[in-house]
């Protein structure tokens, strides 16, 4: 995803952000924070999502966002949760 094209959706000095492009008729996923508020600290791209561990900048509490970008179907549930729970250490 370009840069032009996230400022045409958000504009701030203080955003970051992280995306995925569209994947055939799967939408793509753009994900956008305050830097003021929360620190990024890995960004994960799976197969079927994408991830970000935060820490909150006034409490240190670090936690983890993930957001899926594209249908799951029924073969491929087994798959989709094995890769969340790599991800988020479940």
């Amino acid at each position: 995803m370009s840069l032009q094209m996230v400022k045409s959706v958000v504009v701030g000095r203080f955003l970051n952000w992280v995306s995925v492009d569209a994947k055939g008729v799967a939408g793509g996923l753009l994900l956008f924070w305050d830097n003021r508020v929360l620190e990024n600290l890995k960004v994960e791209n799976g197969g079927y999502s994408i991830s970000v561990r935060f820490r909150n900048c006034a409490d240190g509490f670090s936690w983890i966002f993930s957001g899926v970008y594209r249908p799951v179907i029924g073969s491929e549930k087994e798959d989709f949760w094995e890769e969340l729970g790599a991800i988020c250490g479940l």
